[in-house]
């Protein structure tokens, strides 16, 4: 089996270089399989309010899940005196940088409460999820859509010892998103080189570029 980590922006072609990869061996009985951080989180946020939405505070809901579970946030307390002995007590929530985080249609302090007292956060937390469906997929490809995290990729590795895994950049010429700057869309230009492909043509030059990059694997 070989593993391909595919990571790009939003947009980019993710999904598409997996359907380009089941068509290039569509005739063959290579067993290609699509995993994605995103399901598990996608299937956990939908039963704590997630709207469906990708984006806007759709999109910030499941940031939010994912980073909470990941424990990227902190729950933090401030009590306050006022009016002699009475108290105030505030909790807010911060991210790994210290920045006060919050939203504009949901209270991420009640979501950080619900979530931590149903699930155990971990830096692995989603990535364990992927590992073990890999290890159970009887594939000759797996194929993960949404790479973005440099512990995804070290978690591979501790699961997939003899295994090879490539890492993949897809790049396309789109516009930026909003969320350029997040963590999720960068948090992998730590890591060690990759391949890339730019998507910047048809689907036609994309299918091409696709089975170049096959035919060097197989």
């Amino acid at each position: 089996m070989k593993i391909i980590m595919v990571h790009g922006k939003l947009q980019s072609g993710k999904d598409t270089f997996f359907k380009l990869a089941k068509v290039n061996f569509i005739d063959s009985k290579i067993k290609v399989k699509r995993f994605s951080f995103a399901d598990a989180l996608k299937r956990i946020a939908s039963e704590f309010g997630w709207d469906g939405t990708k984006i806007g505070d759709g999109r910030w809901f499941l940031i939010d899940t994912g980073q909470i579970l990941r424990g990227d946030y902190i729950l933090k307390e401030i009590c306050e005196k006022y009016n002699h002995n009475k108290t105030l007590n505030y909790q807010y929530i911060i991210d790994k940088s210290g920045k006060k985080t919050t939203r504009k249609s949901y209270n991420i302090v009640d979501l950080y409460k619900t979530l931590t007292n149903i699930f155990t956060p971990c830096k692995d937390f989603w990535s364990n999820i992927v590992c073990c469906q890999i290890m159970n997929s009887n594939c000759d490809y797996a194929i993960i859509t949404d790479f973005r995290f440099q512990n995804e990729y070290y978690t591979m590795l501790k699961y997939f010892i003899s295994t090879d895994i490539y890492k993949l950049n897809i790049t396309r010429n789109t516009v930026i998103s909003e969320f350029v700057n997040d963590t999720s869309e960068n948090d992998i230009k730590g890591i060690e080189s990759y391949n890339t492909i730019e998507n910047n043509g048809t689907i036609d030059d994309y299918m091409y570029k696709v089975e170049d990059l096959f035919n060097t694997l197989h």
